[in-house]
C-alpha cells in the first residue's frame, strides 16, 4: 500500500490550486523538502532565505499571483523575516512557510533550534498559522491564501510542524481543490460614481494622485484623464501607472525633494486620490483644504487619514473602466492649461541635475539615468535598490508602463534589487529587459544570489553605482552637521567578483560616450551581466 503523507497533500493541493513555483532554502524537514522536490512545482534553490523572499515578491508583482517562499525551522525562518516585513509594507501578498519541530516541544523547556514562528512574524504579517493536525490542512491553507489576497494584500505566514506533515492521510484526499483566488468582489456602487463625477465637474483645477493599485487600472481611465486635461502625480510604487512621458505628468512625490510641485498642489481645488497609502511616505498634508475623491479598494475610513466628500471603491481595472466611461460620457474638462503642467516638470528637472554636472566624473547619477533612457527601448523593467539612487530613479528616468519601475517604499529595505529582479525574470518574457539598479552598500548585502542568477542563467543586467559609501546617510549628516564619520567603505574588485560567479562583467569608462557604449553593450549582451559605475552625488 502506497502512503500519503500530509505534506504530499500540501504540496499536491497547491499545484492544483496554480503555484508554479516555490522560492527557498531546503532544510531537515525531510518529510516537507522531499513532498516538495516530487509534487510537480519548480522549486528555487536560493543562497540565502532572504533573497527567497524578495524573489517571491518579484513573481508576486509580475504575474498577480501569490508569490510562495520556504524556509527551514530556527535560523531560515529568522532569515525570512526582513523581506516579509518588506512584502508587508509594500503591499505584495506572499505566502511564507516554515518547517517547525513537532507540537511536542514547542513548550518548555526551549529546544534545539525552536522559536515560535507565530509571535515572530505577527508584528510584520497579515496573519499567522500553524498547521496543528493533518486534518485542518485544506482549510487553513485556504484561509492562508484568502487573507494574503484580501485588501490591502500582503504576506501570511504558516508553520508547518514535521509531526502533522509526516502524517498518514488518506489518498481520497488528494482530489480536494483549493482557490488560488478565492476574495471576494467588491461590488461598485453606480450611485457613488456618479456623485464622484457630479463633484469632478464642480473642479476647476483637479489633480489626481496615484498609488501602487494605478498598476492595475484600466487603460481608458489614464487617457479619459488626459482629455480631461487632468495633471497627475504619482507616489513611488505608482510610477509608471500613468505615462510620465504624457504632458501631463506631474512624476513622482518625494518626501525627500522639496520642489515645484507645490505650486499645482497650492492651486489645486479637488484631488482625485487612487490609491494613497500612508506607508510610501507621502504625507496627507498635501490633501489639506481640498475636496477629496477617494478611489480605492477599501474606505478612506478604514485607517482616517483622508476625509473623503466622495469615494468610489471597487477592483481598480474595472471601477476605472467605469470611470473612464462616465468621464467621457460627461464631458469633464478642467481650467488647467498644459503650458502650466510641463514647466513644473522642467523645473523638477533642473533641481536635480546642473548643467555643470553633466559632464563630470565620477557620473552624476541623474545624467546615467538621462543617458539610459536614451538607450533603452522604452518596455523594460527597471528593479531600484534602496539609496539615494532610489530617488535619482524615481526623479531622472520616466517609464510609460504600470509595473515598468519597481521600488521597497515602504520599509526600504536594502538588498532588495538583486533578488526581486531575478524572480521577476522567472515571470517575464524574454522580449522585456529586466536592469537591477544598486548601490554598492545594498548590492553587497545579497550579491550571494548571483550564483543562483548564474544557475538558472538568468537575463539580469545588473548595474552597480559606486561611491564607496552608505551614500544617502552620509549627505544626511552632512547636510545637518557637516560631518560624518564611518560610513566610508572599500569594495571589492567587481570583474574578479563578477567573474568568480561565471557572470559577465564590463569595465566603465570616464566619458558620457563611453558609458552609452558599455550600457548598449550591457543591454544587448544576453544572460547575466554586470556594469559598475562611479557615480559622485
Amino acid at each position: 500500500m502506497i502512503h500519503i503523507h500530509a505534506a504530499d497533500l500540501f504540496f499536491a493541493l497547491l499545484k492544483k490550486a496554480g503555484v508554479k513555483r516555490i522560492y527557498g532554502i531546503p532544510g531537515d524537514e525531510l518529510e516537507i523538502f522531499d513532498a516538495l522536490a516530487y509534487s510537480g512545482i519548480q522549486f528555487i534553490t536560493t543562497r540565502h532565505e532572504q533573497a527567497a523572499a524578495f524573489m517571491a515578491q518579484g513573481e508576486a508583482k509580475m504575474s498577480g499571483r501569490i508569490g510562495i517562499c520556504i524556509s527551514t525551522l530556527g535560523p531560515g525562518a529568522t532569515n525570512l523575516a526582513t523581506a516579509i516585513a518588506d512584502a508587508y509594507q509594500n503591499r505584495v501578498p506572499l505566502l511564507a512557510l516554515s518547517g517547525q519541530l513537532g507540537k511536542e516541544f514547542h513548550k518548555p523547556p526551549l529546544a534545539h533550534q525552536f522559536i515560535d514562528l507565530e509571535k515572530l512574524f505577527r508584528p510584520i504579517t497579515k496573519a499567522t498559522f500553524s498547521i496543528r493536525n493533518a486534518d485542518q490542512l485544506e482549510q487553513v491553507i485556504q484561509q492562508a491564501i484568502d487573507t494574503a489576497l484580501m485588501p490591502k494584500p500582503g504576506p501570511v505566514h504558516v508553520s508547518l510542524p514535521i509531526d502533522v506533515m509526516e502524517e498518514i492521510i488518506n489518498p481520497a484526499r488528494l482530489k480536494n481543490h483549493l482557490l488560488l483566488d478565492g476574495r471576494p468582489r467588491v461590488k461598485i456602487s453606480s450611485q457613488n460614481l456618479k456623485q464622484a463625477i457630479r463633484l469632478l465637474k464642480t473642479s476647476s483645477y483637479p489633480v489626481a494622485f496615484f498609488g501602487e493599485i494605478s498598476q492595475r487600472f484600466d487603460p481608458a481611465f489614464v487617457k479619459a484623464l488626459v482629455k480631461a486635461k487632468i495633471p497627475v502625480m504619482t507616489s513611488f510604487l505608482g510610477k509608471g501607472g500613468f505615462p510620465e512621458s504624457n504632458d501631463w505628468s506631474l512624476g513622482v512625490v518625494s518626501r525627500h525633494v522639496k520642489d515645484a510641485l507645490a505650486s499645482v498642489i497650492e492651486r489645486a481645488d479637488l484631488f482625485l486620490v487612487c490609491g494613497y497609502d500612508y506607508i510610501e511616505g507621502v504625507s496627507p498634508s498635501i490633501f489639506a483644504g481640498k475636496r477629496i475623491i477617494n478611489i480605492d479598494i477599501i474606505t478612506a475610513a478604514a485607517d482616517g487619514l483622508l476625509k473623503a466628500d466622495e469615494e468610489a471603491l471597487g477592483d481598480p481595472f474595472l471601477l476605472t473602466g467605469r470611470l473612464a466611461a462616465l468621464i467621457n460620457m460627461n464631458t469633464v474638462d478642467s481650467d488647467w492649461d498644459v503650458s502650466e503642467i510641463i514647466p513644473v516638470r522642467q523645473a523638477r528637472l533642473r533641481q536635480i541635475i546642473q548643467p555643470d554636472s553633466r559632464s563630470a566624473f565620477p557620473y552624476n547619477p541623474f545624467r546615467v539615468m538621462q543617458i539610459l533612457q536614451e538607450v533603452t527601448a522604452g518596455n523594460e523593467i527597471i528593479v531600484s535598490d534602496v539609496g539615494v539612487h532610489k530617488q535619482v530613479i524615481a526623479l531622472g528616468y520616466n517609464t510609460d508602463r504600470p509595473l515598468g519601475v519597481h521600488f521597497s517604499n515602504g520599509l526600504s529595505s536594502m538588498g532588495f534589487s538583486l533578488p526581486f529582479a531575478a524572480g521577476a525574470r522567472f515571470n517575464c518574457p524574454p522580449s522585456r529587459t529586466i536592469i537591477s539598479i544598486n548601490g554598492d552598500g545594498g548590492f553587497l548585502m545579497n550579491m550571494q544570489d548571483l550564483e543562483t542568477i548564474r544557475r538558472y542563467n538568468l537575463d539580469v543586467k545588473i548595474i552597480v553605482f559606486v561611491d564607496n559609501a552608505f551614500g544617502m546617510i552620509k549627505a544626511n549628516l552632512l547636510q545637518k552637521y557637516n560631518r560624518a564619520k564611518f560610513l566610508n567603505f572599500d569594495n571589492p574588485e567587481f570583474g574578479a567578483l563578477a567573474r568568480s560567479f561565471g557572470i559577465r562583467y564590463l569595465r566603465p569608462g570616464r566619458s558620457d560616450a563611453d558609458l552609452r557604449h558599455k550600457l548598449k553593450l550591457l543591454l544587448h549582451t544576453k544572460g547575466p551581466i554586470l556594469l559598475p559605475i562611479p557615480v559622485k552625488y
